[in-house]
């Protein structure tokens, strides 16, 4: 392992420190956005307890074997395998489309545009039915949700939300997930194995905790999952999700993560910060601790398809969650609320909404589209209906 060395064992911890030539610089780590990692992309394999260190000193990876109750682990995996929905929604996460990716704006008036910041349209004949990655609706016009294409490999994959959800475009108002909302009974069944995830991350990582718990205690409980620092968890069935970085989560918190494995026994789906050449990989009763914000992506599922079941949980608090009313209060704004009312109060200017549904008030990405709009980048502002 030339590029990287470790430090003396720490009560039974492995300490990792990434020596600076070992980084690919950023031009090259953003050019894997939304492509597909392998064992090329890493060169120390996380399968132990194990902490990883960026040459700047900055927590990478905090890895833990063996820290969740079995029990629990089974009873979770019984309930979150139900969920079902495609994972060709999941913007960067679901891999470029074509080699392209694609942005959506909000715009002025608070409405959602139609029309895809990028160049080329998608002509070949397996995406026949799609229009840069948005479905044709039966009366002819453009989706506006980003999906991937059936044939992009997802068709094994499935992806989903559990706990709440703050205000985007499509619902601008806070509201706990369908399923959550659902099948109250099955969320009972799958809270212990959450709070035990939870109590790791105290444990682990007590400063970022804190952080994500003091935002916690600023939200209304309707949107907490009791007993614990998280909102919301995503649910991924056997994807292989493509480099990317989260978005929508508490950057003062910490990416948590945990898996839940069934059936036959499979190799791969480590996740890879190809930026560091460190994999990690995850199984049953672990958990992993890491920087979420910093480019990731899964290698190869290897396995007989239809034979295993590989499940990953993140789990987060959304950033935006503390400025949601009550239930009650939420439930009143979607009945009320106008066409062009600003998301939150307190914004000066439309969020926009990213290919994953999450959101961004950022400032300098709404002026970029803009200003491609006024210069007359987009076709005289023309757009696809």
């Amino acid at each position: 392992m030339q590029h990287l060395h470790s430090v003396d064992l720490i009560s039974g911890v492995s300490h990792y420190h990434i020596a600076e030539e070992a980084v690919l610089p950023d031009d090259q780590a953003d050019a894997l956005a939304g492509t597909y990692v392998d064992e090329e992309h890493y060169e120390l394999l996380i399968n132990h307890d194990a902490d990883v260190w960026t040459p700047e000193g900055d927590l990478l990876v905090r890895f833990r074997k063996n820290v969740l109750p079995s029990r629990e682990c089974g009873r979770a995996w019984k309930v979150l395998r139900t969920i079902h929905n495609p994972a060709t929604n999941r913007g960067m996460a679901a891999g470029k489309h074509e080699g392209k990716a694609f942005i959506n704006p909000i715009k002025l008036d608070g409405t959602r545009s139609n029309t895809d910041y990028t160049a080329g349209r998608l002509n070949s004949a397996q995406n026949r039915g799609y229009y840069n990655g948005k479905p044709i609706l039966k009366d002819g016009t453009v989706s506006n949700t980003t999906r991937r294409h059936i044939s992009d490999g997802l068709a094994d994959s499935s992806s989903g939300i559990i706990g709440s959800f703050d205000r985007y475009a499509r619902f601008p108002f806070c509201r706990l997930t369908a399923f959550t909302k659902d099948n109250p009974g099955d969320m009972l069944k799958v809270a212990d194995y959450i709070r035990a995830i939870d109590k790791v991350f105290c444990a682990e990582l007590p400063d970022r905790y804190q952080a994500q718990m003091a935002m916690v205690e600023q939200t209304k409980s309707d949107w907490i999952i009791p007993g614990t620092a998280f909102t919301t968890c995503t649910v991924n069935k056997n994807f292989r999700t493509a480099v990317h970085k989260d978005a929508g989560d508490l950057k003062e918190g910490f990416g948590v993560l945990s898996v839940l494995e069934a059936g036959d026994t499979y190799a791969g789906c480590y996740l890879v910060f190809p930026k560091y050449r460190v994999a990690v990989d995850m199984r049953t009763s672990d958990v992993l601790l890491c920087n979420v914000h910093e480019w990731h992506g899964n290698t190869p599922l290897i396995g007989k398809k239809g034979h295993y079941e590989r499940i990953s949980v993140v789990l987060y608090y959304r950033a935006k969650m503390h400025k949601c009313g009550t239930a009650d209060e939420e439930e009143f704004r979607a009945k009320h609320r106008k066409l062009g009312d600003p998301l939150y109060d307190r914004d000066s200017r439309p969020q926009l909404v990213t290919t994953d549904g999450t959101e961004e008030n950022t400032d300098a990405l709404y002026d970029d589209q803009l200003a491609l709009a006024n210069m007359g980048a987009l076709g005289g502002g023309g757009e696809a209906q």
